[in-house]
């Protein structure tokens, strides 16, 4: 599967690009939705092997602290680019907000529940009677719904304790949850540390996660600069593909202080966040590629989980005018 995935973004890469123009900006400045890591390791790794360099632009990279900072900073001008969850960019977009996604890096989930092995939890099923910890307002828990009705579980046999981050975890740990909606990549590295856990992962429900995000404003004032920047955040995936031990060693030399002891754990959390890059579209249009009908449902979604009111149609809020695609 990965030679395959390797060979459409080498494809993707082979489709003509001019650079006759000049970019109309050269320093940019991009945010994560959260801290850096490696789901946002394709910006480091275009930074480290020089793809922006080769275009001129100096790119600064920032970790943020959720979406709407995310936003309110694309707003502002103070950031260029931004990997805001889509949920999330409908709500802003309702509220006013005038910007658009123009490539999801995320369209599927890399979210799940993570257990004790201790608790006699085999299968999704084996969570009714349990005490399940999620921070309320997140996908992580919002999706525990759709994972429970295509699993069969009922979920008011499950005790769903609404936590904040630092307390999720720290009671997770103490063994006062049986387990928690959290990021699944964080699996391999709580193995490493001795935990004995485990991990169901969400399936495709349809919806868009996180993607590259910018301001109308931003686009209308600078679509050679977007286009350039773009493509070759599409070609760090495609280096990212080709050779995913150096990549995990460029990254990791880049941000020293996210290494883990264990150079196969690092590799895991690598792949399993690497496993979502592609849904169906995907695959036959190229990395990124957005279409109505999914954006359609994760509108629906913004609106029956976070009360956003859809006033705009899927064109509106996403475009894929920028991205190299497949031949």
């Amino acid at each position: 599967m990965r030679i395959l995935l390797s060979l459409i973004l080498v494809t993707m890469m082979m489709v003509g690009i001019t650079y006759a123009e000049e970019p109309e900006k050269k320093q940019i400045t991009v945010s994560a939705q959260w801290k850096i890591g490696p789901s946002t390791a394709y910006w480091v790794i275009a930074k480290e092997k020089g793809f922006y360099d080769n275009l001129g632009f100096e790119v600064n990279i920032v970790g943020n602290t959720s979406s709407k900072v995310v936003i309110a900073g694309l707003e502002s001008g103070q950031l260029d680019f931004g990997s805001p969850a889509a949920y999330f960019l409908a709500g802003a977009r309702s509220q006013g907000f005038k910007g658009k996604m123009l490539l999801c890096y995320v369209p599927m989930p890399q979210l799940g529940i993570i257990y004790h092995t201790n608790r006699n939890i085999k299968s999704p099923k084996d969570l009714e009677g349990k005490t399940l910890g999620g921070v309320p307002g997140t996908s992580d828990i919002m999706l525990f719904s759709r994972f429970a009705i295509t699993n069969g579980i009922s979920i008011e046999k499950v005790k769903l304790e609404k936590l904040s981050y630092g307390v999720l975890h720290g009671m997770f740990f103490e063994g006062k949850l049986d387990g928690m909606a959290t990021f699944m990549p964080y699996l391999a590295r709580y193995k490493s540390e001795g935990h004995q856990v485990a991990g169901f992962p969400y399936g495709d429900y349809g919806i868009y996660f996180n993607g590259i995000t910018a301001s109308e404003k931003f686009l209308k004032e600078n679509p050679i600069t977007t286009k350039r920047f773009i493509q070759a955040t599409q070609k760090a995936f495609a280096w990212i593909y080709e050779h995913p031990k150096e990549s995990i060693d460029l990254f990791f030399e880049a941000q020293p202080e996210l290494k883990s002891d264990n150079p196969q754990t690092d590799y895991d959390q690598f792949d399993l966040v690497m496993s979502t890059h592609y849904d169906e579209i995907g695959h036959k249009k190229g990395l990124g590629w957005m279409i109505d009908s999914k954006w359609r449902k994760t509108l629906q979604f913004a609106a029956e989980n976070f009360g956003a009111k859809i006033n705009f149609s899927p064109n509106e809020i996403y475009t894929n005018e920028f991205l190299m695609q497949k031949n």
